[in-house]
């Protein structure tokens, strides 16, 4: 069965002759606000005007019964059945759907004032409307849909695009049409929120089964757009918004079903998934662990979390910075470590010091040689490479049994400390590298309480996180921004740490970017 669903508005009827118009408001007798007299405009040979006025008007005094039919003229349904004729002829349509605006519940009399959408409506063209499609379309079954918004079930005049789309959903699902009917759809007319309703409830609904008829502005002429080029131009400006809104992995999932999009914005958006994901396309030779590829990482990483707190994503954003400041002390330590030229002597062996430090999936470990190793040859690796010593036990770290154990973030921010001796860190990497017995509050430790417990935050408790375990009202953005972030790179930069610069705070741009190269 072939459908044509088609909106109304008040310029669907116009008059192309005035003559009666007077003779018609004397002899209908209707309660109405005192509207001007309609007029003819100028008009040229190639383009004829016509005299408009507000449908429900009009349709009062014209349509029912329906008098001097000969001085009316109907625009835009010309221009649509002439076009659907063209396809199909007379039989194309087995059925067609007007859809009429009626507010006379949001607008009582006492709210009809000349200027009301209540009088816009065109629940009067229906016998005119009808009477033009009999007669270009005899063996259609013609059916009306009215948009009849009532306040009192909570709907807003046919103006609100919100409650409008409601309302159409509701009333063109209780019209029954079948998936596998075929779909004209025409939604220029009435109000911008009645057209997109129709639009998007249609193609929601039929999807590519969907075609719309619609006029040219320029030409005047009709034309029919297959509704994939709809759920094209949809999909992509959905996609595009996911961008901009940092959600690129979503829009590259929505692009996959989408034709035509040029291959380099779909490879910068994949690159940027990658980004989100932290794994970066890797240089010639360099490798994962490699400090200017972790570093990279880190500093990509530290925009991500500045967009997950912007948009109060907390849970993301502190695992992430969890992560950045984890290995950053990785990174910082064998950057520090790898300017140590020293050798020691180690089981009579001469080594250079700083190949005696590795990183591995595992974490940063010493070397199996230094772990093994007898005890004098342990002090002299503590002292040319700064190794933290705990007064307790200072060959605490050194384990034979577990050699290629990683140390966690405690003895790392140790080390690091020692690295760096005159160097002032950021709180809520001191806080995050404090031990158990050095927290007097252990239990309000965010990230334990994150990463371990699974427990829910509030955004007081992210900021205390942020400010190493201390209470403010500042918001998590900005004590990101200011206290975490900013000192963060402060000393990445201290540290010589290789990144690529241009790249630095640049996130949101290059998203930008890549959104507009898409359509």
């Amino acid at each position: 069965m072939n459908i044509w669903i088609v909106t109304t508005g008040s310029s669907d009827v116009q008059l192309d002759n005035i003559g009666n118009w007077r003779a018609l408001k004397k002899k209908k007798k209707v309660k109405m606000p005192r509207f001007d007299d309609p007029a003819l405009p100028e008009s040229n040979h190639d383009n004829k005007k016509y005299a408009k006025a507000p449908g429900r008007v009009l349709g009062i005094l014209y349509g029912d019964p329906i008098e001097h039919y000969e001085d009316l003229v109907f625009p835009l349904l010309e221009s649509f059945s002439k076009k659907l004729l063209e396809a199909g002829g007379e039989n194309v349509l087995d059925r067609i759907i007007l859809v009429f605006s009626d507010q006379s519940e949001i607008f009582p009399d006492d709210d009809r004032f000349e200027d009301s959408p209540y009088w816009q409506d065109t629940i009067t063209l229906e016998f005119l409307l009808k009477k033009y499609l009999e007669e270009k379309f005899p063996k259609a079954d013609l059916q009306k849909l009215i948009l009849d918004p009532d306040p009192e079930a909570g709907d807003k005049g046919l103006d609100h695009w919100d409650s409008t789309l409601k309302l159409v959903q509701k009333k063109i699902e209780d019209l029954k049409i079948s998936k596998n009917d075929s779909i004209y759809v025409s939604h220029q007319a009435g109000t911008p929120a009645m057209s997109s309703a129709i639009q998007f409830t249609t193609l929601g609904l039929f999807g590519e089964k969907v075609k719309f008829v619609v006029s040219n502005e320029t030409s005047q002429e009709a034309e029919i757009i297959e509704g994939s080029e709809y759920l094209r131009g949809i999909h992509i400006q959905q996609a595009k918004s996911l961008i901009v809104n940092s959600n690129p992995g979503a829009a590259q999932t929505l692009l996959e079903k989408v034709e035509k999009i040029d291959r380099n914005a779909i490879a910068k958006l994949e690159e940027m998934v990658k980004i989100f994901n932290l794994n970066r396309t890797l240089e010639n030779n360099e490798k994962e662990l490699d400090i200017p590829a972790a570093t990279q990482r880190i500093v990509d990483a530290l925009d991500l979390v500045g967009i997950f707190f912007s948009q109060k994503s907390y849970l993301s954003g502190i695992a992430l910075l969890a992560s950045a400041q984890e290995t950053f002390l990785k990174v910082a330590i064998l950057s520090k470590v790898a300017t140590i030229s020293d050798t020691i002597s180690l089981n009579s062996d001469i080594v250079s010091a700083s190949s005696l430090v590795k990183w591995t999936k595992q974490g940063l470990c010493v070397s199996e040689k230094v772990h093994q190793a007898n005890n004098t040859d342990k002090d002299e690796f503590i002292k040319v490479l700064k190794f933290p010593s705990p007064k307790d036990n200072k060959y605490k770290y050194f384990n034979p049994k577990k050699p290629n154990l990683g140390l966690n973030n405690y003895p790392m921010f140790s080390w690091l400390k020692n690295l760096m001796p005159d160097y002032k860190f950021w709180d809520s990497l001191i806080w995050s590298c404090k031990e158990k017995e050095e927290k007097k509050q252990y239990d309000d430790d965010v990230r334990n309480q994150l990463l371990h417990n699974l427990c829910g935050l509030k955004e007081e408790d992210v900021v205390k996180y942020l400010l190493g375990n201390q209470d403010s009202t500042m918001a998590a953005s900005k004590a990101y921004n200011e206290k975490v972030k900013n000192q963060f790179l402060k000393a990445i930069q201290e540290l010589g740490l290789p990144y690529d610069k241009d790249k630095k705070n640049k996130l949101k741009k290059r998203l930008e970017k890549i959104a507009s190269a898409i359509f």
